[in-house]
């Protein structure tokens, strides 16, 4: 619920705090739950890692700001300046004209209908067993008031506990906020955290205070940052023998390394001249050990999501849909029906090398419908010492290490996450593996550039050339598909399975049929000039996906569901390099059936709407996956929406008897 962090991007590399920069003129630390940017003019910047931001500026900025936070004129009734200078009386406006940025996902306001509450809800989050508990006179904050007008926290107190419907956690950051705001102003606050009641969550080796040292020491140095005023401020603590290293409490013996002014926790690993031709590791002496380094094959040094270090240059994607159809990594299509458990990609002969990481992808097929067709049945990733499993049918699902547990799902501070896309479950790595499963139909899985020429599997080698694809393990080649395919078999003791048809023994379809299913009203809306997906057709041609279709339609007799999840594969390839696909179903045509209460949008925001994203900021792809949405109110547990009454379901997000695992949703319900 309240995050101990310790990391910030300094031009957008990850850096643990605290941090000096241009000779001390700013510096920046951790204050109780907040990070703090402060500058040598007086510039304070607050932000509690989560949605509470202030900014504090000397009285010689008076008239010479603007923005949000106005023009500081001390006149509230200018403050509705926009960016072009004029005036207006609509916050809407108003705000959208100091927009800098557009961010996937991000709206003008309201999306459709903004929400409101009626009055018998704003009656009870007013009474103090809600956010009453603000303005009460003989509560917590009664010494407070004097200093702090309780008013404005507690309308928006109201306001978003009234939004969530009651959800214990936006209640907790609302009252979090004005206890800010109240040690801040210097204003004595009364313990009102229970074990029952906003409980905080603090990490290993710490505990939680009331009125704890503002300005605790770290690892980087025991003496406060400048500019830190050591007031009263409610945060989780060390222990007695513990200090900060970053984000974590340890003994002193366990501190870190300081390297020209910036703190590394012990076995970090880092750049320090920004062009990756040095390796340097903090050591557990507190010493740093440097060695002359390069970047491997198809790397750069560059930073990427807040790490610098040699990043892969491009990426590839190999899928296998129906009956199954294959598109290798060097783009070759082939079809091999196999129905047993198969090595779909692999990193092989990267013994040796630091740079890549071991792991592999395999895939259990198994015949379908009137048993012509064979489609994926399970999906396994390997990787870190962990099996991950996707299983067909098992929506919201996903088995780790042979135990079922719900989406999302994230391992050792997110090296692996797996989460619910849309239609599709994606599992993605730290350094570039992507898997994605609709639990039905259509897989793919997509290795960064610096795999090139270390792939194995039915997905091929990556090396540029669709000519050699059909490499057997011993490393040999062959032409046969099947022998190919046969060779990547993993055995599974008990089961029993085929290698498919081989060449003429494998059906054919039908002329007249083929000649029904190339129309518009089914595979031809694949390919239609003038139809929904025509906007792909630069990024991906159709030509693989539509003959994929009407060869498992007609091995289907036609089956409306092979057809749905063949059109549908092409949008899921279609969307996730970006392209803005049209509604293509009807409710006579494809229609998709939600669970109870939501509905198909061909643009739902699955990702971030989970149970989890409540009390937690989602990390979610910036593409659309079409899908189902949950209608407004509710929230995806990971198998259908449901509304959120209160934090007793979902009582500490951050609590799991698991530290490396962390899942989003604690069911109380059994897991099949």
């Amino acid at each position: 619920m309240l995050p101990l962090s310790s990391l910030i991007q300094v031009n957008g590399e990850l850096t643990n705090l605290p941090v000096y920069l241009s000779d001390g003129q700013v510096v920046v630390y951790r204050k109780g739950w907040y990070g703090i940017v402060h500058t040598d003019f007086d510039l304070t910047v607050a932000f509690d890692w989560n949605s509470r931001v202030s900014v504090t500026l000397p009285s010689t900025y008076a008239g010479a700001v603007c923005g949000l936070c106005g023009n500081y004129n001390r006149k509230s009734q200018d403050d509705l300046q926009m960016k072009n200078g004029q005036m207006t009386k609509n916050p809407n406006d108003f705000g959208q004209s100091w927009r800098v940025a557009e961010i996937p996902g991000c709206v003008n306001g309201c999306k459709g209908t903004c929400p409101s509450c009626d009055i018998t809800q704003k009656n009870q989050y007013q009474t103090k067993e809600y956010c009453g508990i603000i303005n009460d006179p003989k509560g917590p904050f009664r010494d407070c008031h004097a200093k702090v007008n309780p008013t404005g926290y507690f309308d928006d107190c109201v306001y978003d506990v009234c939004l969530f419907k009651g959800l214990q956690s936006s209640l907790c950051q609302a009252i979090t906020s004005y206890t800010s705001a109240c040690q801040d102003a210097g204003a004595k606050v009364y313990p009102w955290r229970t074990d029952k009641f906003c409980r905080p969550s603090c990490a290993k080796n710490s505990h939680y205070e009331v009125c704890a040292n503002g300005c605790p020491a770290t690892c980087h140095s025991l003496s406060a940052p400048v500019g830190c005023q050591n007031l009263c401020t409610e945060s989780c603590v060390c222990d007695d023998g513990f200090i900060l290293s970053g984000e974590q409490c340890v003994p002193m013996s366990e501190c870190g390394c300081l390297y020209k002014n910036k703190y590394y926790k012990i076995k970090e690993v880092f750049y320090p001249s920004g062009l990756c031709q040095e390796i340097c590791t903090c050591q557990k002496d507190g010493k740093v050990e440097c060695l002359k380094f390069s970047c491997g094959a198809n790397e750069e040094c560059k930073v990427a999501n807040g790490v610098r270090k040699c990043q892969p240059v491009g990426e590839a994607t190999c899928s296998a849909s129906g009956d199954p159809h294959y598109i290798s990594f060097d783009g070759l299509r082939f079809d091999f029906q196999g129905t047993c458990t198969y090595t779909l990609a692999k990193a092989c002969s990267i013994e040796g090398d630091s740079h890549l990481t071991a792991f592999s992808v395999n895939v259990e097929n198994e015949k379908w419908g009137n048993s012509k067709v064979a489609v994926t049945k399970l999906v396994a990733v390997e990787i870190y010492g962990n099996t991950l499993i996707l299983k067909a049918g098992k929506r919201g699902l996903i088995m780790l290490n042979g135990v079922w547990n719900n989406l999302p799902v994230s391992l050792d501070s997110g090296t692996v996450r797996a989460y619910q896309h849309g239609v599709n479950v994606i599992i993605e790595t730290d350094f570039g593996l992507r898997v994605t499963y609709d639990l039905v139909y259509y897989a793919t899985v997509t290795v960064p550039g610096n795999y090139r020429n270390k792939m194995c599997g039915l997905c091929g080698n990556y090396n540029g050339n669709r000519k050699d694809e059909f490499r057997l393990p011993n490393g040999k080649e062959t032409s046969d598909i099947r022998t190919f395919g046969e060779a990547w078999k993993v055995n599974v003791p008990g089961v029993v399975c085929s290698h498919g048809c081989d060449g003429s023994t494998c059906p054919v379809c039908d002329k007249d049929k083929q000649a029904i299913f190339e129309k518009p009203n089914y595979c031809g809306i694949i390919n239609d000039r003038k139809g929904p997906l025509a906007a792909c057709y630069n990024k991906i041609s159709p030509e693989n996906y539509f003959s994929n279709c009407i060869y498992d339609l007609c091995m289907s007799e036609g089956d409306t569901k092979v057809l749905c999840h063949s059109i549908q594969s092409y949008v899921t390839a279609c969307q996730t390099l970006g392209v803005d696909i049209k509604s293509w179903r009807t409710p006579s045509f494809c229609p998709m059936t939600c669970p109870a209460n939501s509905h198909y949008e061909v643009c739902p925001e699955v990702c971030s709407t989970t149970c989890a994203g409540v009390t937690d900021i989602s990390k979610c792809p910036a593409q659309c996956a079409e899908g189902c949405a949950c209608d407004d109110g509710y929230f995806f547990d990971g198998e259908g929406c449901l509304r959120i009454p209160d934090d007793h379901i979902y009582p500490n997000p951050n609590f799991n008897p698991n530290p490396n695992l962390v899942t989003g949703w604690h069911s109380s319900q059994p897991i099949p």
